[in-house]
């Protein structure tokens, strides 16, 4: 190491400067929320975003069981 260098490990590199001079912001998150009703059947969400509504059903509402 020369004189007057200054040596610093990455994880001192990320806790100090690139922490205060560069705010990481998440870009996406993996929490998924849906509304849904108690008497919709067979709805399946997809992690990438869309609803497919093939088989999708909706029960009467004498045989609906609300939690």
């Amino acid at each position: 190491q020369q004189k007057g260098m200054i040596s610093l490990s990455p994880p001192t590199i990320c806790n100090s400067a690139l922490a205060r001079e560069l705010p990481i912001l998440p870009l996406a998150s993996s929490l998924r929320l849906q509304a849904y009703r108690y008497d919709i059947k067979g709805l399946v969400l997809s992690p990438f975003g869309n609803a497919s509504f093939a088989g999708v059903s909706r029960e009467k509402a004498d045989e609906v069981k609300k939690p």
